[in-house]
């Protein structure tokens, strides 16, 4: 798959690339062999627990200072002109679930944890 988009990972039996989804940032086929899921942007937040949901990109009803997104920015320009995914292994297909990735440290601020980085 190209930027701008990503491998589904619910379909094993062939290559599927969809469109990533609006509010998110799709790196492509930058890990030869896969595609890193959609990553969602500052501000937005996104379902880890299964890769059926990933996809779904919510904004995030407590604002940018909690759903940090999953992207390290080395400035403060814009996403497009420099985007480096924040612990890149975390957005593969195979790690969604592991015990390293599935912390609200991925998507949310310090403190900031559960569902939409603590709006429940």
């Amino acid at each position: 798959c190209i930027e701008g988009y990503y491998r589904d990972p619910t379909v094993t039996d062939e290559t599927k690339c969809l469109r990533c989804p609006d509010n998110a940032y799709c790196a492509g086929d930058s890990i030869p062999g896969t595609t890193l899921l959609p990553v969602p942007l500052e501000g937005f937040w996104s379902n880890r627990s299964d890769l059926a949901l990933v996809h779904y990109i919510h904004a995030c009803p407590r604002g940018d200072e909690v759903c940090i997104g999953g992207l390290a920015n080395a400035s403060d320009t814009a996403v497009e002109a420099q985007e480096v995914v924040a612990l890149e292994a975390c957005w593969l297909p195979e790690n969604l679930t592991s015990d390293a990735c599935t912390g609200d440290e991925i998507l949310c601020s310090t403190g900031a944890l559960g569902p939409l980085c603590g709006a429940v």
